[in-house]
């Protein structure tokens, strides 16, 4: 993997640089040389031996000097010791420092990598991004600094305000195994322990964990959780099974259709009242599991826009009741053979209020119409009122894990950047206090580059909702825009104040010309403020300019065409900007900004800008 050597601004190196007075500092490097060891226990596990490993390469490649690694207790050379504390949370590490030695501790082996991480982030490491092909190299930046030093009386315990801190592949448009494998790196660096893959997402075969099997040394290796599963009981039962004979000799197994028939559909959900069809289900779930040791949480969630029809006495039962009688069904009938194996069901559409549940088994609520022009509490938005006041009800009757499945990379956004990093923190904030133990937020290798503010963001919130936002930002910026941070800067504050209002954003409301109008005027400024400061700036700084452009140019595309509506303004009009949009994103998808498929999207953008398909 390739890294940048710009250096960083000369504010985020200070603590750390110059060996000519070092004070109450330890000198770990100077002049390409070391005197410091790397101590690992004997027999370490893969995950503190990787820990090591990484602290080696990065130290390595920070200062220039060779550090070795070894087994066994702290020699009397000066050492870097890893090790696990059992007085710390299972997800919780220290940094320490005394006269001489530095230990990272953590209470399990990933928080030992935890550890590593942020120790080099503080000498000046930055992992922006997973180290895709578009960024050239330059995804994250290792700084090279001639003299490397610690404060001697450093001490720092961290500990996650959220347990499961989750990435979802979900529809995985732009994934393969490379560039899962660089997610998943990323990821360790930003301290994420969870990947979501689904096992066969809607039993369609686009995205099937089995696909990516290659990359689960690397999972491994890391310690991340791996939770597969979501939408898809119809990859356990459903009437083509047996040739299309299961459905033929056994219809009572299947959910009715509006007329009352046994239906074909694989979005209605089984009959859940039959206790055959029940043991058909858990034994292909079981054999399933059985099959795959590596997995961590299974997610036992009904089909994508499930129909839930009426199927027996269950008629009288709400969707949310037979969801939760299956899933304590498979949970039972499974905790025998896998008991450390965690079950996962969804609390979304028509199954989002609470029910009864078996608090070993972990709920994901999901609130997909969320409204981002308030945040998810506000009570004045009619939609996340709902979603607000079933995360309320849930935390009062259930007393296992709550998720929240957030939608803070959107697939109906279409790559659009709706850029939200302070908007995260106030939901964050609120989701702490609840408590719920976990978020998850899709991520696309494709746009990965309009969504890198909010994953980078995320992550830090997800330990720390109480983060300086704006400090963050900039540091953010600095790294990734050098000279150009202010004007960067000013426009990702452009797009959180523009996008999630004015923009085409699912379940925000149409504005007024005169505002749209200021957006776009807003919009255009800051296009020709990067476009300036592209001209001053090294290749490297220019390439990410250009993305940010594409990004803002998108943005004043869509808000153009929201203006046309606003005004009232012609069918073929409209249409023709539309198509000047899908031309755009056609000429530019492939880039890491856009992801663009003429079969998939255009139907998509014609409905969405008010055209039929």
């Amino acid at each position: 993997m390739k890294f940048s050597r710009q250096l960083l601004p000369i504010v985020l190196l200070l603590p750390l640089a110059g060996c000519g007075d070092t004070g109450q500092a330890l000198t770990l490097a100077s002049g390409d040389s070391t005197g410091y060891l790397i101590v690992v226990p004997r027999r370490p596990s893969a995950t503190l031996q990787f820990a090591a490993d990484e602290l080696k390469k990065y130290l390595g490649l920070l200062s220039g000097a060779e550090f070795p690694v070894v087994q066994g207790k702290p020699r009397q050379a000066p050492c870097i010791v890893l090790e696990g504390d059992s007085s710390l949370a299972a997800e919780a590490y220290r940094l320490a420092s005394g006269p001489v030695n530095v230990t990272l501790s953590g209470g399990s082996d990933p928080a030992v990598l935890y550890a590593v991480y942020d120790f080099l982030e503080l000498l000046g490491c930055r992992w922006l991004a997973p180290d895709f092909g578009f960024y050239g190299g330059n995804a994250g930046i290792i700084p090279r600094m001639p003299c490397l030093t610690v404060p001697a009386n450093m001490n720092i315990t961290r500990a996650p305000a959220f347990r499961r801190r989750k990435l979802d592949m979900a529809e995985g448009r732009s994934l393969d195994t490379a560039s899962l494998a660089r997610i998943v790196d990323w990821m360790a660096k930003n301290r994420l322990n969870t990947l979501m893959v689904p096992m066969d997402l809607n039993h369609r075969g686009r995205m099937v964990w089995d696909d990516y099997l290659a990359v689960l040394p690397e999972i491994e290796k890391r310690g991340i959780t791996l939770e597969v599963g979501q939408h898809g009981y119809q990859n356990f039962l459903n009437p083509e099974m047996e040739g299309g004979e299961l459905f033929v000799r056994h219809p009572e197994w299947f959910g009715k259709d509006a007329d009352g028939r046994p239906s074909r559909s694989m979005n209605t959900v089984f009959n859940t009242s039959d206790k055959e069809a029940v043991d058909y289900f858990i034994a292909n779930v079981a054999a399933y599991l059985d099959s795959q040791p590596e997995i961590d949480v299974f997610d036992l969630w009904p089909p994508d826009n499930a129909v839930w029809g009426a199927s027996g006495e269950t008629g009288a039962e709400l969707p949310g009741e037979r969801q939760a009688k299956l899933a304590g069904e498979v949970y039972n009938a499974i905790k025998a053979g896998r008991p450390a194996l965690r079950l996962e069901t969804i609390a979304f559409a028509a199954t989002l209020r609470p029910v009864p549940m078996n608090a070993n088994i972990l709920v994901d609520i999901c609130p997909i119409r969320q409204n981002f022009e308030k945040q998810i509490y506000d009570t004045a938005s009619p939609q996340n009122r709902i979603y607000a006041g079933a995360i309320l009800e849930w935390r009062k009757t259930f007393s296992g894990e709550i998720g929240i499945y957030s939608y803070y990379r959107k697939y109906a956004w279409k790559s659009l950047p709706n850029l939200i990093p302070h908007y995260m923190q106030k939901d964050l904030e609120w989701y702490s206090g609840i408590p719920v133990q976990g978020i998850s937020c899709y991520a696309e290798p494709g746009d990965w580059y309009t969504y890198e503010l909010n994953h980078y963001v995320l992550g830090k919130l997800e330990w720390d909702p109480r983060i300086n936002v704006d400090s963050l930002i900039l540091s953010f910026c600095s790294a990734r825009y050098g000279p150009a941070r202010d004007a960067a800067a000013a426009a990702f504050s452009c797009l959180e104040e523009t996008v999630r209002f004015y923009g085409n954003i699912a379940n925000s409301s149409l504005k007024s010309p005169s505002g749209i109008r200021d957006a776009r005027r807003r919009i255009r400024q800051h296009l020709r403020d990067a476009e300036s400061a592209q001209t001053h700036v090294n290749p490297v700084v220019a390439g990410n300019l250009s993305k940010l452009i594409l990004m803002l140019e998108y943005a004043e595309l869509d808000l153009e065409i929201q203006e046309t509506r606003a005004s009232g303004g012609s069918g073929p009009v409209t249409r023709d900007l539309l198509g000047k949009l899908i031309d755009f994103k056609s000429e530019n998808a492939g880039q890491g900004v856009l992801i663009f498929s003429k079969n998939e999207d255009i139907p998509y953008l014609l409905e969405h800008y008010g055209f039929e398909k």
